[in-house]
């Protein structure tokens, strides 16, 4: 629970049904050992320990406030939390025939559209920030709610993020389908097809809000060498490209930067789009530092 709020509440059912449990991190710490209280590959070494000790099939972990959540697999690996949400989506829609549409924000993987409409479900798009999420699932009108950020909401549950539940909710799939994490993955992209996901932060510049405004108010038609489908400006700029790939730049809510967010095929296609992603806002900045300066 990396000292945060989450701390007996995991463990205590998960014991109460029998698994085999190790716990780190119990105590109150308001400095949360010394981490930043999120559920990041660099800040899960204690757990990664822990799992490699025990010989664990699973680690789990929750941030500061329990409404996000962190997995790594049996080999101590850090899966990616869109990874995790498209194999709740799936699973919930599936196992636990949860009803309704399924959300997600726009800085959210493409597996989760995928797992709905082959479940026959309707995708709803937002805004990031599970704010935008939370009416639709007070409302009924979607089932399952995700954000990129490790964020899971299930109807009627709560109509809020909550990661002891997403967390527990891994630790059933697992048991249910009585697969490991590195197989269920498999299987979802056999069936899917292959999405790899990254976010990247910029630092802001006094001119970065411009630059992005300049960059918004292009119409693109390609983007890496790829046909443009889709371009939506109503939280940041949004290009999705003809082969399912997409990418997302937006100014941070809570912090002073500049996120990129990238889906593609592969890992080379990744890299090849945050690149460009990234000499274009460098490009736009320094025109628009050349408008100031005239």
């Amino acid at each position: 629970p990396l000292f945060g709020t989450a701390r007996e509440f995991i463990d205590r059912v998960l014991l109460a049904h029998g698994v085999p449990t190790h716990v780190i991190h119990t105590t109150k710490d308001p400095y949360f050992g010394g981490y930043a209280p999120e559920c990041v590959a660099q800040n899960l070494a204690g757990l990664r320990d822990k799992v490699r000790e025990a010989h664990a099939d699973l680690g789990l972990a929750t941030d500061g406030d329990g409404d996000r959540f962190g997995v790594l697999d049996r080999r101590c690996r850090a899966i990616p939390a869109n990874l995790i949400i498209a194999l709740l989506t799936e699973y919930l829609l599936q196992r636990r025939r949860v009803p309704g549409a399924v959300g997600r924000t726009c800085a959210t993987t493409r597996l989760v559209d995928r797992v709905a409409h082959g479940q026959g479900r309707q995708l709803i798009e937002t805004p990031v920030g599970f704010s935008h999420l939370a009416p639709l699932l007070d409302s009924g009108e979607v089932g399952v709610a995700a954000e990129e950020s490790a964020g899971l909401g299930v109807a009627p549950h709560l109509p809020e993020r909550d990661g002891i539940y997403a967390a527990l909710l891994v630790a059933e799939m697992v048991a249910v389908e009585r697969r490991s994490l590195d197989e269920l993955i498999r299987s979802l992209f056999a069936r899917y097809g292959t999405l790899v996901s990254r976010r990247v932060q910029l630092p802001l510049k006094d001119t970065t809000p411009a630059a992005l405004d300049r960059l918004a108010a292009r119409t693109f038609t390609e983007f890496a060498g790829i046909l443009v489908t889709r371009q939506e400006r109503s939280d940041g700029l949004l290009l999705e490209l003809a082969d399912g790939s997409w990418v997302l730049g937006r100014l941070s809510g809570t912090e002073p930067k500049l996120r990129i967010y990238a889906e593609a095929t592969s890992s080379r296609r990744l890299l090849a789009m945050v690149r460009e992603a990234r000499r274009l806002v460098t490009t736009a900045e320094e025109e628009e530092g050349h408008v100031r300066n005239r």
